[in-house]
């Protein structure tokens, strides 16, 4: 995979597995339903799947997007920012690339699914052009809370 998008203060790059201690302590951090140290390793060694993480100009590793491409479909399956680094536009930037990417992949179409109460992410989604396509009721098993279904046709 060619990339190293960049802008003065971070890199976006292919995720190895290599980031995975670094990745599984921001989930630990910033998530508040994190996923275990095996799932987050689940999603590396597939042809279909497409990570990518942001990092900063000494290395550290800022956010993460994990996604999938199949056929002609890309799925957003998971978008983190460092606690820390939230607010700085690095979340925008690895959604911008991965539909980038996925465009050079063949995919026409992007699909993702965020908490009703995550606002923020879902502002973020809505201003890279995505929009509400239903709604999963009470789909979190944690707090019951909704799941909404975004889609962006590429």
């Amino acid at each position: 995979m060619a990339m190293d998008t960049q802008n003065s203060d971070t890199i976006i790059r292919e995720a190895f597995e290599g980031d995975l201690a670094d990745i599984y302590d921001i989930e630990q951090s910033a998530v508040d339903d994190p996923w275990s140290a095996e799932a987050l390793s689940g999603v590396f060694g597939h042809d279909y799947s497409m990570n990518l993480v942001s990092v900063d100009k000494q290395g550290m590793l800022l956010g993460y997007i994990f996604c999938d491409i199949i056929a002609d479909e890309m799925n957003i399956i998971y978008l983190v920012t460092h606690r820390d680094f939230r607010r700085r536009g690095i979340a925008r930037r690895l959604v911008v690339k991965a539909i980038d990417l996925a465009r050079h992949r063949g995919a026409r179409n992007c699909y993702l699914e965020v908490r009703s109460k995550n606002n923020a992410a879902i502002a973020l989604y809505s201003a890279c052009g995505f929009t509400l396509q239903s709604v999963r009721k009470k789909y979190y098993a944690n707090d019951n809370d909704d799941a909404q279904l975004m889609a962006l046709s590429l």
